[in-house]
């Protein structure tokens, strides 16, 4: 076995790890339908209401907000999310009354991808003006715009956002358990989603909401508590990568120079 040949094949045993494995299935999952714990061990609370306005349910969360303008309020994830996913979560308006001012309240689901300044939310809204359906927020470096609406006057249902490859699907139902309808596909990123939220927020006015979520479930290539596999063999691999195929080299080299001495 020639010593060139046993340097091709370290080289390409290190490169196959270090390099990012094709697109897998959806095999990570955690389901807090099955595990509600998992709300209590995988979720921060966060905002002004957090105190009193959350509450651990049973099998699911309550979110609670007063009739008056306070911030938004609600739980993000520890883990972190690389490749495609799929986030979803059943819901239920207790209460949420039509607002007399701000843009309206509204609760739901969102997935932030902050190394890209990017965050996409689909949640249950009342507009102002009288609209009432599921809406697609996203922000961009800050700047908020408003991506679909979709009229509907159901009290509970499913909101989903999927991700394949740079594009995030969002889809809903009316009744929890029927066929998801899509409001649409928007551009986003690939890079690793670091928080998943489930919130409410008043909209800027003093409408109190109270909401209830269910069945929170994500299906991901990787579900990770810090460092993901693939910032690891998209990144620091690499380096780790070139210092063993140089140190090879230098061997090699060497053991070519005191063989020839």
């Amino acid at each position: 076995m020639s010593r060139a040949w046993c340097l091709a094949t370290c080289f390409a045993a290190v490169t196959a790890a270090a390099w990012p494995a094709a697109a897998a299935d959806m095999n990570a999952v955690l389901d807090a339908g099955k595990e509600p714990k998992l709300y209590d061990t995988h979720f921060a609370r966060y905002g002004p209401a957090q105190v009193k306005g959350i509450v651990r349910e049973p099998n699911g969360i309550r979110i609670r907000l007063p009739a008056t303008k306070v911030e938004q309020t609600g739980l993000y994830a520890y883990f972190a999310l690389a490749g495609d996913f799929e986030v979803s979560v059943t819901y239920q308006i207790v209460s949420m009354p039509p607002p007399q001012s701000g843009f309206g309240p509204e609760f739901g689901l969102a997935v932030d991808a902050e190394s890209a300044g990017l965050k996409l939310a689909l949640t249950r809204a009342i507009k102002p003006e009288g609209g009432s359906g599921i809406k697609v927020n996203r922000e961009r470096g800050g700047n908020f715009k408003e991506l679909a609406f979709q009229s509907t006057k159901a009290n509970s249902g499913a909101l989903v956002i999927r991700r394949e490859k740079t594009e995030l699907i969002c889809l809903a139902n009316d009744k929890p358990g029927a066929d998801l309808a899509e409001i649409g596909r928007f551009p986003f990123t690939d890079t690793t989603v670091r928080k998943v939220r489930l919130f409410a927020d008043s909209g800027g006015s003093p409408t109190p909401i109270d909401a209830r979520f269910f069945d929170f479930k994500v299906r991901a290539e990787e579900i990770a508590g810090g460092i993901v596999q693939r910032e690891v063999t998209g990144g620091l691999g690499w380096w780790i990568t070139a210092g063993v195929i140089t140190t090879l080299v230098i061997g090699v080299v060497v053991y070519r120079r005191r063989k020839a001495a």
